[in-house]
């Protein structure tokens, strides 16, 4: 039986407008006004507490994004609250506390990371792409995938390297959405950061969204390495990590949340997607 495939895959575009159409006046006349009630903060305890807890919610919320671990908001302001602590994880089910602990550290680590990245004034470039991925996935061991006959199986994950085998995920009325395919992935991520440098001049929140969507539509939608992009841009402007509740972005025709993806053997990937 032949799949449907209403959105084929594209080679990378620029913006198909001038960027400064899709910036909003009323944000930057925000950020000058969070500047300037942030500055006289900064160097109180409260101000340092708010920080931690919310590279905290990024991290938790990176792995609850991509299901990589699945617990309720209790949980997840507990840990917001008082830390990364596996003891903290008593209702997770058959989840193993420890291990879902160390992945939420190192998600915590590739943020602060980040932003060190960000204050060293360096350029993304592919390598620090691929270790990023490295650096999210490190106690990830494997992903969950559908083989051609409709079971759950366990694939090596690939750290640090770009997706070997095609994952095009299904949607829900079962059509085909087609990303790009694997021979064409690094070309097409050079191509990326090479767009993403001329943009210096385009305002930080558009940015971030082009960022975003480009990015996922040559890899598949890996939240936790198109928000770490997302993070690494928004800094510039000395702005709050993107999260779960403040995901707003310009209308660039992102593509539909995956149900289902390609993995060896036409298996469907699920979890722990290669960047």
């Amino acid at each position: 039986m032949t799949e449907r495939v209403p959105h084929r895959w594209t080679p990378i575009q620029d913006y198909e407008v001038p960027p400064s159409r899709l910036a909003r006046p009323e944000l930057r006349y925000l950020a000058e006004i969070s500047q300037e009630q942030r500055q006289p903060l900064e160097d109180t305890e409260g101000w340092a507490t708010f920080n931690e807890r919310l590279r905290r919610e990024w991290a938790i919320e990176t792995g609850l994004l991509e299901r990589i671990y699945t617990f309720d908001r209790g949980v997840t302001q507990m840990l917001i609250e008082q830390g990364i602590d596996a003891a903290l994880m008593t209702d997770i089910g058959t989840q193993d506390p420890n291990r879902v602990a160390a992945i939420i550290r190192d998600h915590q680590d590739a943020v602060e990371g980040l932003f060190a990245f960000v204050r060293g004034k360096r350029q993304l470039t592919l390598g620090y792409t691929k270790d990023l991925h490295a650096q999210l996935t490190r106690h990830q061991r494997a992903t969950t995938a559908l083989d051609p006959h409709g079971n759950l199986v366990e694939l090596p994950l690939l750290r640090g390297a770009f997706k070997s085998h095609p994952n095009n995920p299904l949607r829900p009325d079962g059509s085909v959405h087609e990303y790009c395919p694997p021979e064409h992935v690094a070309p097409e991520m050079e191509r990326l950061v090479q767009l993403h440098r001329e943009h210096e001049n385009a305002s930080i929140e558009v940015e971030a969204a082009w960022l975003h969507h480009r990015f996922t539509q040559r890899t598949s939608r890996s939240a936790r390495s198109s928000r770490a992009r997302t993070a690494r841009a928004t800094p510039r402007a000395r702005r709050r990590l993107p999260s779960r509740r403040s995901r707003t972005r310009p209308g660039t025709g992102a593509p539909p949340a995956p149900r289902r993806a390609d993995a060896p053997g036409s298996a469907r990937t699920r979890r722990g997607r290669a960047p």
